[in-house]
Protein backbone atom coordinates (compact mmCIF):
# COMPACT_ATOMS: atom_id res chain seq x y z
CA UNK A 1 0.00 0.00 0.00
CA UNK A 2 0.91 4.07 -0.76
CA UNK A 3 0.81 6.19 1.93
CA UNK A 4 -0.74 9.27 1.44
CA UNK A 5 0.96 11.94 2.37
CA UNK A 6 0.18 14.83 -0.36
CA UNK A 7 -1.87 16.26 -3.03
CA UNK A 8 1.57 15.34 -5.37
CA UNK A 9 1.20 12.27 -4.01
CA UNK A 10 -1.81 11.71 -6.11
CA UNK A 11 -1.08 13.53 -8.99
CA UNK A 12 2.33 11.39 -9.49
CA UNK A 13 0.35 8.29 -9.15
CA UNK A 14 -2.74 9.16 -11.41
CA UNK A 15 -0.38 10.20 -14.10
CA UNK A 16 1.41 7.27 -14.12
CA UNK A 17 -1.73 5.29 -13.72
CA UNK A 18 -2.80 6.81 -17.04
CA UNK A 19 0.26 7.83 -18.98
CA UNK A 20 0.76 11.25 -18.74
CA UNK A 21 2.90 13.38 -16.83
CA UNK A 22 1.68 15.85 -13.34
CA UNK A 23 2.01 18.79 -15.54
CA UNK A 24 0.03 17.59 -18.16
CA UNK A 25 -2.98 16.82 -15.13
CA UNK A 26 -2.46 20.50 -14.78
CA UNK A 27 -2.39 21.66 -18.40
CA UNK A 28 -5.68 23.56 -20.36
CA UNK A 29 -5.80 20.61 -22.59
CA UNK A 30 -9.35 19.36 -22.70
CA UNK A 31 -8.15 15.85 -24.69
CA UNK A 32 -9.83 12.78 -23.60
CA UNK A 33 -6.68 10.85 -21.66
CA UNK A 34 -6.17 14.44 -20.43
CA UNK A 35 -9.12 15.32 -18.82
CA UNK A 36 -10.40 11.20 -17.63
CA UNK A 37 -7.22 11.27 -15.56
CA UNK A 38 -7.43 14.83 -13.99
CA UNK A 39 -10.70 14.00 -13.02
CA UNK A 40 -9.70 11.04 -11.73
CA UNK A 41 -7.27 12.35 -9.67
CA UNK A 42 -9.27 15.38 -8.52
CA UNK A 43 -11.42 12.64 -7.32
CA UNK A 44 -8.77 10.95 -5.40
CA UNK A 45 -7.43 13.94 -3.88
CA UNK A 46 -11.50 14.76 -2.13
CA UNK A 47 -11.19 11.21 -0.78
CA UNK A 48 -7.79 10.56 0.29
CA UNK A 49 -7.23 14.42 1.43
CA UNK A 50 -8.85 17.15 3.42
CA UNK A 51 -8.45 20.03 1.22
CA UNK A 52 -11.26 21.85 0.17
CA UNK A 53 -12.84 21.85 -2.91
CA UNK A 54 -11.02 25.06 -4.42
CA UNK A 55 -7.75 24.24 -3.09
CA UNK A 56 -7.85 20.77 -5.22
CA UNK A 57 -8.77 23.05 -7.73
CA UNK A 58 -5.46 25.28 -7.39
CA UNK A 59 -3.71 21.85 -7.70
CA UNK A 60 -4.72 21.83 -11.00
CA UNK A 61 -3.94 25.29 -12.31
CA UNK A 62 -5.96 27.25 -10.77
CA UNK A 63 -9.71 25.48 -11.25
CA UNK A 64 -12.10 26.70 -9.88
CA UNK A 65 -14.71 24.80 -7.14
CA UNK A 66 -17.17 23.88 -9.76
CA UNK A 67 -14.46 21.99 -11.99
CA UNK A 68 -13.85 19.90 -9.16
CA UNK A 69 -17.42 19.22 -8.06
CA UNK A 70 -17.63 18.48 -11.99
CA UNK A 71 -14.90 15.79 -11.89
CA UNK A 72 -15.90 14.08 -8.86
CA UNK A 73 -19.77 14.03 -10.24
CA UNK A 74 -18.28 12.66 -13.73
CA UNK A 75 -16.30 9.78 -12.09
CA UNK A 76 -18.73 8.83 -9.68
CA UNK A 77 -21.12 8.17 -12.59
CA UNK A 78 -18.69 6.89 -14.50
CA UNK A 79 -17.83 4.07 -12.34
CA UNK A 80 -21.52 3.17 -12.11
CA UNK A 81 -21.78 2.14 -15.41
CA UNK A 82 -18.46 0.95 -15.91
CA UNK A 83 -17.02 -1.68 -14.11
CA UNK A 84 -14.02 -2.44 -15.50
CA UNK A 85 -13.36 1.97 -15.08
CA UNK A 86 -14.47 1.15 -11.40
CA UNK A 87 -12.33 -1.53 -10.70
CA UNK A 88 -9.48 0.61 -12.20
CA UNK A 89 -10.19 3.69 -9.81
CA UNK A 90 -11.20 1.14 -6.74
CA UNK A 91 -7.49 -0.61 -6.97
CA UNK A 92 -6.26 3.55 -6.73
CA UNK A 93 -7.83 4.35 -4.46
CA UNK A 94 -7.00 1.61 -2.22
CA UNK A 95 -3.64 2.46 -2.33
CA UNK A 96 -4.25 5.77 -0.99
CA UNK A 97 -5.71 4.06 2.34
CA UNK A 98 -3.74 4.36 5.25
Amino acid sequence: MEALSTAEAVKRRVAEEWGVSVRDLTCPRRDEPFTLARHVAMFLMRRATTLSLNAVGREFGGRNHGTVLHAVKHVGDRRSVDPAFDAHVAALEERFRP
